[in-house]
């Protein structure tokens, strides 16, 4: 069973007063939506939502936010899955109830998923880093107005490992 002594504090403020009410649906939209927001504040995207979103942030060539370190095959891999498993999360679960009034989750089903997010799926993103890329960090070390500025900020942006 899902009570307040099993999940995060943040985790259970959210989904707290439908989860509370037996409105096991409302809860499950409740904690999507709040990942949905996490992944936006994180990312710098609130422009954007739901499985657009997700690929944009977790996108292979170019993620937005990374869950680890993103070098060896394993980490791509479980970077990658994170970025399935969330737009999985969003097309099976968030866009469903969103979408059609006559989906509904059991207290079975509610229960798992919400374990899931919470256990899983919301301390990644909490943890995860939002990745700058060095082509972006032309704009913080040249200086206007300065005399060979640009072609110092290039020759320092070439020595960093690639």
């Amino acid at each position: 069973m899902l009570n307040k002594e099993n999940t995060q504090k943040r985790f259970w403020e959210i989904i707290k007063v439908h989860y509370e009410k037996e409105c096991y649906t409302d809860a499950l939209k409740d904690a999507c939506l709040y990942m949905i927001q996490l992944v936006q504040e994180k990312s710098d995207t609130e422009n954007m939502d739901g499985e657009k979103l997700i690929t944009n942030v977790f996108s292979e060539a170019k993620p937005k936010l990374l869950i680890n370190a993103n070098q060896t095959m394993t980490e791509k891999d479980i970077q990658r899955g994170f970025g399935m498993i969330l737009r999985g999360i969003i097309c099976a679960i968030r866009n469903p109830i969103s979408h059609k009034r006559d989906v509904e989750f059991t207290k079975e089903e509610a229960d798992s998923i919400l374990m899931f997010l919470n256990s899983y799926i919301i301390p990644k993103l909490d943890d995860s880093k939002d990745f700058g890329y060095v082509e972006n960090w032309y704009e913080y070390i040249f200086v206007d107005g300065e005399e060979d500025s640009e072609s110092y900020s290039k020759t320092l942006l070439d020595c960093i490992p690639k």
